[in-house]
Parts: structure tokens; sequence; C-alpha cells
């Protein structure tokens, strides 16, 4: 009855996900890939569970979800 929650959702996980990736941008310790080999696996399994979440949520709201992003240059 409240579809405006899966939008919101999907907003909201993918806002927290590019936090948590630019954060090792400032601070290696929050890289994704580090020397600890457990961690790197948790952080990596994170990223495929968030990805996974979000193609299931835009295909709920009928939005594709293209593998990257091109980025373009305009004149």
């Amino acid at each position: 009855m409240e579809p405006h929650r899966v939008p919101y959702f999907i907003y909201e996980l993918a806002d927290r996900v590019s936090t948590f990736y630019e954060a090792g941008n400032d601070n290696g310790d929050f890289r994704v890939v580090v020397d600890d080999p457990r961690l790197t696996r948790a952080r990596l399994e994170l990223a495929r569970a968030a990805r996974a979440t979000l193609r299931s949520g835009l295909d709920l709201v009928g939005v594709s979800a293209p593998e990257r992003m091109e980025r373009t240059l305009e004149d």
C-alpha cells in the first residue's frame, strides 16, 4: 500500500554503498581490498550482496541496471 518505499530503499542503499566505497579514498583502512584477506573477502561479499539487492530493487520498479555506467563528455 506504500509503493514509494521501494525506490526510497533503493536510493538509501545506493547512497550508503557509495559512501562506503568513497570512504576508502580518504582513509586506506576503509578500502575494499586491504592486506587482510578475510576482511577483503567480507567487503567483496558485502558489495556483491548490495549489487544483487540494487539490481532486484531496480527490476521491481522497472529500471534497467547496466553492468557499467559509461561516462560521456559533453562539449
